[in-house]
């Protein structure tokens, strides 16, 4: 059953909304995907658009956007796992709406997701990682942390949220 008083909500209000609770509640990197989603979302949505207009050309018209026209701050094309990381969040929202009465369809599931590509991971070679421990850095804590990243294979944002309580000895 279709609530009436809900469907005339603002969509990207709601989106807002969505956001504004990942901050609270989740890691930094999900938030970020979050709120970059929303930066490209006001770009092609009426900030007016409500929930009774929402239908499946709307639905392909995002998915377009984020297909062929969105561009990162640099105006290059968005990376496959940028498409694919930004329209979930997308589709997310509109799973949530359709569970908390905004829609009376639940279009998330009507729409397929983009592919996520596989990732290329970087790594310095044992000579690269030994070059740049004994090179001259003008921020000594920035070359500890970089080199323990290195050293450990956790990223700059796990060693930035790192607690002792978290540091353990595995042994030999």
């Amino acid at each position: 059953m279709k609530n009436t008083s809900k469907s005339k909500r603002r969509f990207l209000e709601y989106f807002s909304e969505k956001t504004e609770e990942k901050q609270k509640q989740d890691t930094s990197n999900n938030y970020g995907n979050w709120f970059s989603t929303l930066q490209h979302l006001k770009k092609i949505i009426s900030p007016n658009f409500t929930f009774d207009e929402v239908d499946e050309n709307f639905i392909k018209k995002v998915r377009n956007y984020f297909d062929s026209e969105a561009k990162t701050k640099s105006d290059l094309p968005l990376s496959q796992n940028s498409k694919y990381s930004y329209f979930n969040k997308f589709k997310a929202s509109l799973r949530n709406a359709f569970d908390e009465g905004y829609l009376s369809i639940n279009y998330a599931s009507k729409i397929k997701s983009f592919e996520q590509a596989e990732s290329q991971r970087e790594y310095l070679t044992f000579d690269e990682l030994q070059a740049l421990a004994s090179t001259q850095c003008k921020y000594a804590v920035l070359k500890r942390a970089f080199l323990f990243s290195c050293l450990s294979g956790l990223r700059w944002s796990d060693i930035n949220t790192m607690v002792w309580s978290e540091v353990r000895d595995e042994g030999k």
